[in-house]
């Protein structure tokens, strides 16, 4: 999973090169949870990105990775924000 897809993927890139590894499927959250967040940027005609919060270190960014990923589960819907969170 990849959180900044720009940025990410480049050092991904990089280190797989240096690795002579292949990339793999990658899941680009920073979309997805700015679409979730709901805040439209008029300028730019998307959504905005949220900070990940997780540091930039690899453990604290998996983390903050990891909390957004369970806070857009907890909807039914990610387009449905007034909802109540799944039962669990």
């Amino acid at each position: 999973m990849i959180y900044n897809r720009a940025y990410d993927t480049g050092r991904l890139l990089w280190e797989l090169h240096l690795h002579h590894l292949a990339l793999g499927t990658v899941d680009f959250t920073m979309e997805q949870y700015a679409a979730f967040y709901g805040e439209w940027h008029d300028y730019f005609g998307s959504y905005t990105w949220q900070k990940l919060g997780g540091g930039h270190r690899a453990l604290g960014d998996a983390h903050a990775v990891i909390r957004r990923l369970e806070e857009m589960a907890a909807y039914p819907s990610p387009f449905d924000r007034m909802s109540e969170p799944a039962a669990v």
